[in-house]
């Protein structure tokens, strides 16, 4: 009688050996999945992430120019972009062009949206060679400050100079006119 008990025993605890092991298993499954998860997670946010940076241009061909670039590998949804001259903040290209006594020139300007990877828009731009020179001279000290962000809303601010900036609650669109 003996015996049986300790076949009975040996059975039981090699039966609870491979259970405990199955539920050892099974929660190392899933904390790897969790974690392999989470990474691939990292992996696809990093896929999208955008890069803008402004810059300004000067040519016979184009006149003066202001172009918002996108040189990341995920779309770029721009929020805003503010201009300063001078330390002091324009609430639009008309009243910045007013301000340096240039409102006779005629310019053009655009809002930005999304920027694909590799897109550039041109906010702001003077055709007629001449006028376009003067205004270039009379904007060296200006700050295109752009905020922006990736799809997985992941925001951040910019100068122009690609200098990284606390993000201002204050900071609004700049319209044209």
């Amino acid at each position: 009688m003996a015996g049986k008990k300790d076949k009975k025993n040996r059975k039981t605890n090699s039966q609870s050996i491979i259970a405990v092991s199955a539920l050892i298993i099974g929660l190392l499954t899933v904390i790897i999945y969790i974690y392999q998860a989470r990474i691939m997670a990292k992996q696809h946010q990093d896929s999208v992430w955008p890069y803008i940076f402004s810059g300004s241009s000067l040519n016979t061909n184009e006149g003066y120019s202001i172009r918002i670039m996108n040189k990341g590998i995920g779309p770029a949804l721009v929020k805003s972009v503010a201009i300063k001259l001078d330390g002091k903040e324009h609430s639009s290209w008309k009243g910045l062009m007013n301000s340096i006594g240039l409102d006779s020139i005629s310019y053009s300007c655009s809002g930005v949206g999304v920027l694909s990877p590799n897109e550039s828009q041109v906010v702001f731009q003077v055709y007629k060679f001449s006028e376009a020179k003067i205004v270039w001279e009379k904007l060296q000290s200006l700050e295109l400050i752009t905020v922006y962000c990736s799809i997985h809303d992941e925001c951040w601010s910019v100068d122009e100079k690609g200098r990284a900036k606390t993000k201002s609650s204050d900071e609004k669109e700049v319209g044209c006119g």
